[in-house]
């Protein structure tokens, strides 16, 4: 984020992300773009998963004229891979409700040319 509070988004993952040599540390921010919001201010739970296993978890809002869509970043995340596998991020209305999957990328190794 600049000073000026404008988000500048370096290294975006859209399918894979792809590392080496594991282990490896990474942070990690979530982008979301949330459609026709119906109140004007609205919570959401969220949930970071690696490989099935919960590493983040916590609560959103957003305030937005009703109708509206929303922009919201999230986290700065600290991602530890030790294997290969899936990142996935879900949502979901505070007030309960089903989990939504918003995006699962997979992590992937280099492999040695020579292996």
């Amino acid at each position: 984020m600049e000073d000026n509070g404008k988000h500048i988004i370096i290294g975006v993952y859209s399918n894979d992300i792809i590392i080496s040599p594991l282990p490896a540390i990474m942070m990690i921010m979530v982008w979301l773009q949330l459609d026709d919001i119906i109140e004007p201010v609205e919570s959401f739970e969220f949930r970071a998963n690696l490989n099935k296993n919960e590493f983040a978890s916590g609560t959103f809002e957003v305030s937005v004229p009703a109708g509206k869509r929303a922009t919201v970043s999230l986290g700065r995340f600290p991602l530890r891979i030790e294997s290969e596998g899936d990142f996935s991020f879900d949502i979901r209305y505070a007030n309960g409700g089903r989990w939504k999957n918003a995006t699962t990328i997979q992590v992937k190794t280099t492999h040695s040319p020579t292996s």
